[in-house]
């Protein structure tokens, strides 16, 4: 049996063949080269793959951003829409304001106008009015005493045709006694005889809401009731009527002073007896009334009105008991005796009584309806009444003690009067009588202090 092949020498034989084979080598190199290709393909399909996929995001993208741009669109033709709106609307509204400038400017010129008619009014000072109005009675009340709070000459005293027109004024009349004497109970009626006459013409004349009417007392009551229930129309309208006619009005002023001071000056100059007492007192109470006259227009302008009142029983102001230094003085008492004289030194007495000197009426006592003197009071914005300075009356006991002196007179018959005020002026003291008149030329002097300024309130 022949021997067997060896089956691994002959395979591996045959692949030594195939290996050295040329055709084979190319061919291995065909396989390489196609494995390779095979690779390459599998990285561009790879890359394709992923371009593809950017490709479509892109596409996406570009959608989007298409969408976006219309959206845009869409908003910027609305915005266009709306600028035009706007635009017109602006125009519109321009047109508008051009027009209410013009009313705006018109209004401004009819509020110019309206202004122009009216003054200014000034801020309401209750310490200013109260010192102004405080200072005008404590001058009035100076020149009371200087005048009248002093002995009178005995021709004076004797001659009743010399009161009458005092007498005869309605706030003396069948209200305040005037006994003819110079008692200090005398003596403080006259001064509250003067200060009530003062104060009543003062009232009546210069102590208005303004000048322009002779008789206004209809317009007073009209603007009293608008300070107190229109308060800011009853200021304007003060504020259109006292620039109404100003010239004519501070003309009207003046004339209003000097008539009350001729119309109180004619009441009270034939109590006094020289011509040096007249001139002097003429020059005091034109000095007063023109200092009231000067305040009372400051008022005038003042935005809260100011008011007075003559009503003991109003509750806008406090009350006071009118006291002088005549009413201080030691004096006797004025009870009647049985032959019809007052005992002490009435009219039928030669000498000035010294008896003990009698007291003062206790405060306690009621005030007596005479006043002579106004309560001031001002009405705020809200139509609130606030007292500024008080008022001043009699006491009861004050005009007891004087009607009791002047019915004694009255019942000691003119000619017994006319005797004992004869003799008693033949006992006055001539340093007395020389003393009136020194107080009365140097008032002048005194009372230029006085004027415009004195004490804060009364």
């Amino acid at each position: 049996m022949p021997p067997q092949p060896n089956h691994a020498e002959v395979v591996e034989g045959l692949f030594r063949v195939v290996l050295s084979n040329t055709s084979f080598k190319h061919l291995n190199t065909i396989a390489e080269e196609n494995i390779k290709l095979r690779d390459e393909i599998e990285k561009v399909k790879s890359v394709n793959d992923y371009q593809d996929g950017k490709l479509g995001r892109l596409r996406d993208e570009l959608s989007s951003a298409k969408q976006q741009t219309h959206d845009k669109d869409v908003t910027l033709e609305a915005n266009r829409k709306e600028i035009k709106a706007l635009t017109e609307q602006i125009s519109v509204a321009q047109k508008e304001l051009k027009l209410a400038n013009k009313q705006l400017d018109a209004k401004a010129h009819q509020l110019q106008t309206l202004e122009s008619f009216a003054i200014k009014m000034v801020p309401f000072s209750k310490d200013d009015i109260f010192s102004r109005l405080g200072s005008l009675f404590q001058t009035a009340r100076s020149v009371a005493e200087t005048y009248f709070g002093v002995d009178l000459a005995a021709k004076t005293l004797d001659e009743a045709v010399l009161w009458e027109s005092i007498r005869q004024h309605k706030r003396v009349r069948n209200e305040i006694p005037m006994p003819l004497s110079n008692t200090p109970s005398a003596k403080h009626m006259r001064m509250s005889a003067f200060l009530a006459i003062l104060s009543d013409e003062l009232c009546s004349k210069v102590f208005r809401p303004t000048y322009l009417l002779e008789h206004d007392e209809e317009l007073s009551e009209l603007l009293s009731e608008l300070a107190e229930k229109d308060a800011l129309r009853g200021s304007y309208l003060r504020s259109v009527l006292l620039h109404t006619e100003s010239k004519y009005q501070s003309t009207m002023a003046n004339d209003r002073f000097k008539n009350t001071v001729q119309i109180v000056f004619a009441h009270f100059e034939p109590l006094l007896s020289s011509s040096t007492q007249k001139d002097s007192f003429r020059s005091a109470l034109d000095k007063l009334c023109k200092t009231a006259c000067d305040y009372w227009q400051h008022i005038q302008k003042v935005n809260d009105k100011v008011e007075w009142t003559f009503d003991l029983h109003s509750p806008e102001c406090d009350w006071k008991p009118f006291i002088s230094k005549a009413s201080a003085e030691p004096g006797p008492k004025q009870q009647p005796n049985s032959n019809g004289n007052s005992s002490g030194s009435g009219p039928s007495s030669g000498k000035k009584s010294q008896a003990p000197s009698k007291s003062l009426p206790d405060l306690t006592s009621d005030l007596v309806d005479i006043v002579v003197w106004p309560g001031f009071y001002a009405v705020d914005s809200s139509g609130t009444e606030d007292g500024l300075t008080p008022g001043y009356a009699l006491w009861d006991s004050q005009v007891l003690s004087a009607k009791a002196e002047e019915k004694a007179q009255l019942t000691s018959g003119p000619h017994r009067a006319a005797r004992q005020s004869s003799r008693r002026s033949r006992t006055m003291s001539i340093s007395a009588s020389n003393g009136s008149e020194g107080n009365s030329n140097s008032n002048g002097g005194f009372l230029s202090s006085r004027v415009g300024g004195g004490q804060k309130g009364a």
